[in-house]
């Protein structure tokens, strides 16, 4: 394994044009900016951690969050920053959205502090993932509640650990998974709807 790795990528605005000066955070290390192309290269000495937490963000745009393990190597993130969505559905039919509407879904409830999927949890998740391929159209809306810096870091951390799940293990494409923070609400609880 090499000293060194490279973690790179390109964000990009969700008509795929490049986002200059977008915010890539990365957690213990610091603040990166995109150039002008969009593209962003941030190096890591490979002995210091073994995981870090990347956070992607631009004005007026939701933010994305991405793990990254050691084990990963040498990685290349292709980002796209939406903005914040008003309501359920992208597409529309005689200027009305479109929603499929998936019922009512559980709330994931979480130990205090802990970012950590639990075996319920996993089995609530691979319910929701099922009733989403159901219909494919759907999309989830994410909310986790935070006040201060630190209530909002675990709330982007869980919100990171739903998606990674949904998407690594049960294949749903991150589009369809929308995150959203809001200040009142109760802490340990992430509401999906």
């Amino acid at each position: 394994m090499t000293d060194k790795v490279i973690i790179k990528g390109t964000v990009k605005e969700e008509n795929s044009n490049p986002l200059q000066n977008a915010k890539v955070y990365m957690e213990t290390i610091g603040d990166f900016f995109t150039n002008e192309k969009g593209e962003f290269t941030i190096e890591i000495d490979s002995a210091k951690q073994t995981s870090y937490t990347l956070y992607f963000s631009y004005e007026g745009l939701t933010t994305i969050v991405r793990n990254y393990h050691i084990a990963m190597q040498s990685t290349v993130y292709d980002i796209t920053l939406h903005k914040p969505y008003e309501g359920w559905g992208r597409g529309s039919l005689g200027g009305a959205p479109i929603i499929e509407d998936l019922g009512e879904l559980p709330s994931i409830s979480f130990k205090s502090s802990s970012f950590i999927l639990n075996s319920t949890t996993k089995a609530l998740l691979s319910s929701i993932s099922t009733r989403m391929k159901e219909h494919p159209d759907s999309e989830i809306k994410i909310t986790a509640y935070g006040k201060t810096p630190k209530q909002i870091k675990l709330s982007h951390k869980r919100i990171a650990s739903i998606k990674n799940y949904l998407e690594e293990n049960e294949g749903i494409s991150s589009d369809r998974l929308l995150e959203v923070i809001e200040e009142e609400g109760p802490s340990n609880i992430v509401d999906i709807k």
